[in-house]
């Protein structure tokens, strides 16, 4: 692997890094919620585009809930919840 290389995958660890830590600040777990609900959707035998068609939303906006990089409505939410049988407060880790 060339420098060129190895540095971009430096930066890529610290973007991973960062993204982790600036869900601690906001003090919800985007990424943790994310895996989650791409977990449930693929128990469920759906893909992101049947999903998104579901809850009425874009694939790329399913992708990046899915990711933890775009937080989710509360519509959103009840949606998800309601269409993978979750249970909001075990997403989010509310007890």
């Amino acid at each position: 692997m060339n420098k060129e290389a190895k540095l971009k995958k430096k930066i890529a660890e610290a973007k991973k890094q960062l993204a982790i830590l600036q869900d601690e600040k906001d003090g919800f777990p985007k990424r943790e919620a994310g895996m989650k609900i791409q977990i449930a959707r693929k128990k469920r035998g759906l893909k992101q585009e049947e999903l998104a068609n579901l809850l009425g939303v874009s694939r790329t906006t399913l992708a990046n809930i899915e990711g933890g990089k775009q937080s989710m409505t509360i519509k959103a939410l009840i949606n998800i919840c309601r269409e993978l049988r979750l249970n909001a407060n075990k997403l989010l880790n509310v007890r």
